[in-house]
């Protein structure tokens, strides 16, 4: 770990112990209180990528492998059964499972197969110098997303966040 990482690690565990107040949304907002921390570090990581003996390689949904994985990780991270398949669902709408695809680069580029939008979570804002994702210990550069297991905890993180998945503009498709 860099040394930038283990003092955002202290700095999450002592702001985490006595409540963490995000930054307002937009200018002149008032900041809210996050009712838990989650320390997005301390996820296990799956010992294998392999399906299980006996487990189907797809969803009742049909998904190709690469969703299918999401639908695996996805309860390894926090999500429920029901979420794991709409973060299945949104994988084949948002990239088609393509795991290093960047997308929506007009504005700014999106990354991964969930993509997760560069300059809002990976990237240096006002509110997150070193970038959303960074600062919660998900991944290190947006170029991590590729990787379906990062992508996953990163999509953890913004779901928790923003307390849903109305970040990702194939939600209602997704549910429909």
């Amino acid at each position: 770990m860099n040394p930038i990482g283990i003092i955002l690690s202290c700095a999450f565990f002592l702001v985490g112990s006595v409540g963490l107040v995000t930054m307002p949304a937009e200018p002149g907002s008032e900041p809210r209180q996050v009712s838990e921390t989650t320390v997005y570090a301390t996820i296990p990581t799956p010992e294998s990528t392999e399906t299980p003996l006996g487990a189907s390689q797809s969803d009742e949904t049909n998904l190709p492998p690469s969703c299918a994985e999401i639908t695996r990780l996805a309860p390894l991270a926090g999500f429920t059964e029901a979420e794991s398949a709409v973060l299945g669902r949104i994988a084949w709408l948002e990239s088609r499972c393509e795991t290093t695809i960047i997308g929506d680069r007009e504005h700014g580029g999106s990354w991964g197969i969930l993509q997760i939008h560069g300059p809002t979570w990976c990237e240096s804002s006002r509110y997150w110098p070193v970038g959303y994702l960074q600062a919660a210990l998900v991944l290190d550069t947006c170029t991590d997303l590729y990787d379906p297991w990062v992508a996953v905890q990163a999509a953890r993180a913004i779901y928790l966040e923003t307390g849903g998945f109305h970040p990702w503009t194939t939600y209602e498709d997704a549910v429909s």
